[in-house]
């Protein structure tokens, strides 16, 4: 977005003056100060930070990692420690810096140290490089900070940011967590069952405070539009900064309002100290956190299960590797052996085998159409390449998974198979399968273990030359068992 185009002034009161360092925010409410710089913040009452780096040229990487040139190298380390000193200074004196936690930027940078080895001709220069978090711009200690994303968020403590967060705690995903108990941090937010922290409050002695919030998301298409070869904000995004900057503001005004009690400091957190009653209550908050945790532990064990579960349903809708997925799971039930096959040049969905014979197999996905000749070339060229190992003596079974029409409802979609696909189908003997039958039979099948059934099943595929293939209907007792729970609990 241009700087300085569609610059709003807030409305709030003269005297709060709005740095937005690091963040250009939706029509320019606040000024906006780049990272790259050396701007005071004396100027600003509030400030909001976003610990992302600003423009430093990198033309290479090293572990992965962009690394900076030398010549900026040097300006990125004096703009961390330059930030580091603003904020803790600003903070100290009384205001209130608001820091959303975007996802670090990790770089490398060459300190300006080499060392040399060989002599003469042979002599060898090493650079030497140091790592640079944008976090280390922030004066603010975030014990076991990690780099991963979620949008559930589960409030802790919401009364010192309650009217901001009503407005735009929907808006709001975390792009880091870090861990309770840090000194001096006021927790706020926590991930979805409150295993980390994602948002918490780190009180100065002045009334100030670092307050630290998972960032706001908005869609900059939405908000702005373009002229010629500029783009400028619209009056949606204006208003929506507008409103952002307002709720920060008075967030920060309740705040220094509350005089919110300091951090206990080391010296008088020791037992001496102690009322007796604190530790009653720390000791059931931290039994509280032991059941938390053990409960935590069991829910993800319980819905990696589930997601483990829900894995025959994508072959009501998937396309890709999650159908092939799917398949091979469902083949299992049925009795084959099977997997994905990747060796050398040759890859293909799915081989597998049972007592009647080998099979190989392809699977397509189509949003809006029936599944073309296409494929059935493509298994026609696996065979081949099949057949053509050393340790294969026989050419496999040839079978077609479709899944067409996969975005819409069983009953509204169309035939599954070109004719022409058909026909091939039919001179090459390939038994055709409509994945959404697949699933009708695995599904009997997780809920009751038939070897007679399943074996027919087996049978119907190896009978298919050039058909789609029919599968028997489960038995009556069992299929209206299934019909009536839905799903198999273990």
């Amino acid at each position: 977005m241009a700087a300085g185009q569609h610059a709003l002034i807030l409305e709030v009161q003269s005297v709060n003056v709005v740095f937005s360092v690091g963040l250009a925010l939706p029509g320019n409410p606040a000024e906006y100060v780049p990272f790259r710089s050396d701007r005071s913040l004396f100027d600003a009452d509030i400030v909001i930070f976003s610990p992302t780096f600003g423009d430093y040229h990198s033309g290479e990487t090293y572990l992965g990692r962009p690394l900076i040139s030398e010549s900026d190298s040097s300006q990125l380390v004096r703009d961390c420690d330059h930030w580091r000193s603003e904020l803790a200074t600003a903070v100290e004196n009384g205001k209130i810096v608001f820091v959303m936690l975007y996802k670090p930027v990790q770089v490398y940078h060459d300190t300006g140290e080499r060392t040399y080895s060989g002599t003469g001709r042979n002599r060898v220069t090493t650079r030497q490089l140091g790592a640079k978090s944008s976090y280390d711009a922030v004066p603010v200690t975030m014990t076991g900070l990690t780099s991963r994303g979620g949008s559930e968020i589960a409030p802790l403590n919401l009364s010192p940011i309650a009217a901001y967060w009503s407005q735009f705690g929907r808006d709001s995903s975390y792009e880091v967590y870090f861990n309770y108990n840090e000194a001096g941090l006021l927790p706020l937010l926590a991930t979805k069952n409150r295993e980390r922290l994602v948002g918490a409050i780190s009180r100065g002695n002045s009334g100030g405070a670092f307050v630290l919030l998972p960032p706001v998301q908005w869609d900059e298409e939405a908000f702005s539009y373009t002229r010629g070869s500029s783009e400028f904000w619209n009056k949606q995004g204006m208003a929506f900064g507008k409103r952002l900057v307002a709720a920060l503001v008075d967030t920060a005004r309740s705040l220094q309002r509350a005089g919110m009690p300091s951090p206990i400091p080391e010296w008088a957190a020791v037992a001496e100290y102690s009322t007796g009653l604190e530790d009653k209550y720390q000791k059931r908050l931290d039994q509280i956190d032991a059941e938390t945790t053990a409960l935590a532990e069991v829910r993800r064990g319980i819905q990696a299960e589930l997601e483990e579960a829900r894995i025959l349903r994508w072959l009501l809708f998937e396309t890709g590797k999650p159908l092939e997925r799917a398949i091979l799971k469902a083949l299992t039930l049925l009795g084959f052996s099977a997997e994905r096959f990747n060796e050398g040049q040759s890859e293909f969905d799915a081989v597998f085998t049972a007592p009647e014979g080998r099979c190989l197999g392809e699977a397509e996905g189509k949003d809006n159409r029936p599944i073309n000749v296409d494929k059935i070339s493509q298994l026609a060229r696996n065979l081949d390449e099949d057949y053509a190992r050393e340790e294969v003596s026989s050419y496999a079974k040839d079978v077609l998974f479709g899944n067409a029409y996969r975005l819409l409802p069983l009953a509204r979609r169309a035939e599954f198979f070109t004719e022409k696909c058909k026909a091939t189908a039919l001179r090459m003997k390939v038994a055709l399968i409509r994945t959404p039958d697949l699933f009708s039979v695995a599904r009997h099948l997780v809920w009751s273990p038939d070897e007679d059934y399943a074996h027919s099943c087996r049978a119907a595929i190896f009978s298919a030359e050039g058909e789609i293939v029919v599968f028997p209907h489960p038995p009556k007792a069992c299929s209206k068992a299934v019909a009536q729970s839905g799903s198999k609990v273990k």
